[in-house]
């Protein structure tokens, strides 16, 4: 109900995605189009400190988590201000209280506007090199999650983001379970730059491998996991503009 009383009314739906470059309330950068380029669903939720949005919140984390668990490393959710009234005292203060595993920025005046206004809260989801909006609304019901799962596991299927690169012949990753040293060996057809990240289920970067330009040929990179939390990762090798995600288990 009242998500309904506060909900505008779209004029023009977007299809394609706003792009920015914005600073996250704990001093990480992302630039939306690069992480749709990478293949990535990214949730975002745009709130205020209210009890609706709280619940929303909820909601959202709950599918949010469930598509991590299938699709490791490729989904991301933001919780933006609205308003660019709030600092990201607040927004941190609202993350924390809720205990929300978001990434929380501030200054989000510009993107609301850009999808239709608020509602309480609005809600865009973005996907692909594309850049195409999955799914848009102005206002938020529970049954928008199912909705918003089925919108990401289609992209995923009609996805070729886990296709190798045009530049990479093949790539083994081994031992998988890893205990302590890991090696990934690349083929590469052509001489480009090679980037290497290790993400958890959220797609966190938990430690950049290797970003190196590569020559044709046979490459092997040694890492050592010794310092990470056992648990299931995605490897994500990035090159040419494409990415292809495995998944390890570290198992000390």
């Amino acid at each position: 109900m009242i998500a309904l009383m506060f909900a505008s009314v779209i004029s023009k739906a977007q299809t394609t995605a706003m792009d920015f470059t914005k600073v996250d309330c704990e001093g990480r950068s992302h630039h939306l189009f690069s992480e749709l380029d990478s293949g990535q669903v990214v949730i975002m939720e745009f709130v205020m400190t209210c009890n609706s949005c709280i619940a929303a919140g909820h909601a959202i984390e709950a599918m949010v988590m469930d598509l991590q668990a299938e699709f490791p490393g490729r989904v991301k959710w933001y919780q933006i201000a609205y308003t660019n009234s709030y600092t990201c005292a607040t927004m941190s203060g609202f993350k924390n209280t809720n205990g929300f595993n978001s990434a929380i920025f501030d200054q989000g005046a510009a993107l609301v506007a850009y999808y239709g206004g608020f509602g309480m809260p609005t809600v865009a989801v973005a996907a692909g090199s594309g850049h195409d909006v999955l799914f848009t609304n102005v206002g938020f019901s529970i049954s928008d999650t199912t909705a918003i799962g089925i919108a990401a596991r289609n992209f995923f299927a009609t996805s070729k983001v886990n296709d190798l690169p045009a530049t990479i012949e093949n790539v083994s990753l081994y031992p998988n379970p890893v205990n302590d040293l890991f090696s990934i060996e690349l083929n590469m057809k052509s001489k480009t730059n090679v980037t290497i990240n290790l993400l958890d289920v959220s797609g966190k970067l938990i430690r950049e491998i290797a970003n190196e330009e590569a020559s044709s040929g046979s490459h092997k990179i040694n890492s050592n996991l010794s310092g990470i939390p056992s648990g299931v990762y995605t490897v994500q090798i990035l090159s040419d503009g494409k990415s292809i995600n495995k998944r390890i288990t570290i198992a000390h």
